[in-house]
C-alpha cells in the first residue's frame, strides 16, 4: 500500500485522498461516499461505447408513442376522405355534362362508346330548322302594328292553308294564299275578314272542326283571358264565321279556371280519340288543359282537366304552343315560344295516344330566339311534307322557321 504521503491530499481540508486512480475522494469531507462499478463494455460494438442494461420493452397503447420515435406534427388539415368507386362515376359523369353542355360538340371529345353514340344518333334524328330571311321568307313584308299572332286555316277550301293574324288592336287581317303547292304565297290583306271580329286586345286566334262538317270554327283569346267561340257557318269554298251567344258557346267554361291572362289557344287532338282537345298558355307560365268531354260533332271543354299536363312544364311565361308532328314519328309534338322570345322543342316520347313531352336543351333544333313576347304557329310553308315554323312578336313582324328534315315517304 502506498504511503499517504506520496497520494494526493484534498484541495479543502489537506486530508490524503483515497481510492484508485480516477476515482479517489476526500473520507473527511465525503465520508459515506464509496466507488462505483466500472461500466461495462461491448467488446462488438465500437470501442468504449457504453450500452446500458437492457430492460423489456413496455407495451404501448396504439395512441401513445414509444421513446426515441418520431411524433408526428398536428396539422389543421382535414383527413382525405375515402372515394368510392362510385364517387369517380359521378365526377366523370358531371363532367361529360359540363362539356356537353358547352355545345352539342363536346361529345365529340369524348371516346365513342355506346351511350355516346346513341346521343349522337339521337340528335341527329331530330329535326333540323334554319331562319329563312329575305325573299326566301314567304312572309316577308306582312306587318301589324304590335304583337302579330299568326295561324293557319284554309278558308276558301283550295287546300292551301291560309294567314289569319292576329293584333295588338285586336283586329284580324286575312293574307289568302295564292302559291303553288311547293311553296306558299300570300297576297296583301283582303277586306273581308270572313266574319271575325275583335273581341279581345292581343289576340289570338286558334281553328278546329267542332261539330265534325269539315269547316274550321274558331276560338279567340287574348289579355283578358275571356275566349270566345266563331261557328263558322259557311261553305267549304268560303268560310262565315259567326260569334256565338255564351249559352251557344262550347268553350262558356261551367268551372272557371285559375284567374289568369293573356291567354293563347290551340286545338289538337293529343289522345288520338278523333276530337278535338283545347291547350290554353297563360301569362304566369301555366298551360291549361281542357279534354274534350263531348264528341267530334258536339265538343265540351266545360273545365280545366289538368294544368301543364303530359311534361309541359318549364318553358317560361306567357306561352304560346304549336303541335304537330315535327319530328315524323306518327305522334304529336310540340314547340313553345316564351315572353322573351325564347323557343323551346317538346318531343313526345310517349304514343299517339298517351303523349309524354320531354323537353329537349334550347338550340338542338337551331331555332334560335324569336321576337319578345313570341307567338307560334306550324304549317307546310315549302309542301315537302314536314311542318314549317312562323313566330310573331312584340314587334309585329313574322319570321320562318324552316324544317329540313325531310318527311318519310
Amino acid at each position: 500500500m502506498p504511503s499517504t504521503e506520496t497520494l494526493p491530499r484534498c484541495r479543502h481540508c489537506g486530508a490524503p485522498l483515497v481510492g484508485e486512480k480516477g476515482r479517489r475522494y476526500c473520507p473527511r469531507c465525503h465520508p459515506g461516499e464509496a466507488p462505483a462499478e466500472p461500466p461495462q463494455l461491448d467488446l462488438f460494438a465500437v470501442p468504449a461505447a457504453v450500452v446500458p442494461a437492457l430492460e423489456p420493452e413496455p407495451v404501448l397503447e396504439e395512441s401513445e408513442p414509444s421513446a426515441g420515435m418520431a411524433v408526428p406534427i398536428e396539422s389543421s388539415w382535414p383527413e382525405r376522405p375515402q372515394r368510392s368507386a362510385a364517387s369517380y362515376l359521378a365526377v366523370a359523369v358531371g363532367s361529360l355534362i359540363v362539356i356537353g353542355g358547352l355545345g352539342w360538340s363536346g361529345f365529340q371529345l369524348w371516346p365513342r362508346g355506346a351511350v355516346e353514340r346513341s346521343i349522337v344518333q339521337g340528335l341527329a334524328a331530330l329535326p333540323r330548322f334554319v331562319e329563312c330571311i329575305g325573299p326566301a321568307n314567304p312572309l316577308e313584308g306582312i306587318q301589324v302594328d304590335g304583337d302579330s299572332s299568326p295561324a293557319f286555316a284554309d278558308l276558301n277550301g283550295d287546300g292551301a292553308p291560309d294567314l289569319i293574324l292576329g293584333s295588338r288592336s285586336g283586329n284580324f287581317r286575312v293574307y289568302r294564299n295564292v302559291g303553288t303547292s311547293g311553296r306558299a304565297r300570300f297576297l296583301r290583306p283582303a277586306e273581308d275578314t270572313y266574319g271575325l271580329v275583335p273581341t279581345d286586345t292581343a289576340n289570338t286566334i286558334a281553328f278546329a272542326d267542332l261539330r265534325g262538317a269539315h269547316l274550321p270554327d274558331a276560338v279567340n283569346a287574348g289579355t283578358n283571358g275571356a275566349p270566345t267561340f266563331f261557328q263558322n257557318r259557311g261553305e267549304p269554298t268560303r268560310a262565315d264565321f259567326v260569334l256565338l251567344a255564351p249559352e251557344d258557346d262550347p268553350i262558356a267554361f261551367r268551372a272557371a279556371p285559375a284567374k289568369s291572362y293573356d291567354w293563347r289557344p290551340i286545338f289538337a287532338d293529343i289522345d288520338h280519340d278523333r276530337d278535338f282537345d283545347l291547350f290554353v298558355g297563360t301569362r304566369d307560365g301555366a298551360i291549361l288543359f281542357f279534354e274534350n268531354h263531348g264528341t267530334a260533332r258536339k265538343a265540351d271543354f266545360s273545365v280545366v282537366t289538368r294544368v301543364s299536363p303530359f311534361g309541359l312544364r318549364g318553358a317560361g311565361e306567357l306561352i304560346s304552343l304549336g303541335f304537330g308532328d315535327v319530328d315524323g314519328d306518327g305522334d304529336f309534338d310540340a314547340i313553345a315560344a316564351n315572353g322573351r322570345g325564347e323557343l323551346r322543342y317538346f318531343e313526345n316520347r310517349g304514343s299517339s295516344t298517351r303523349p309524354k313531352f320531354l323537353l329537349i336543351p334550347p338550340g338542338a333544333l337551331g331555332l334560335t330566339v324569336a321576337s319578345p313576347e313570341a307567338t307560334v304557329a306550324l304549317f307546310d310553308a315549302d309542301g315537302d311534307g314536314d311542318l314549317d315554323c312562323v313566330t310573331g312578336g312584340a314587334d309585329g313582324r313574322l319570321r320562318y322557321f324552316e324544317n329540313l328534315r325531310t318527311a318519310a315517304p
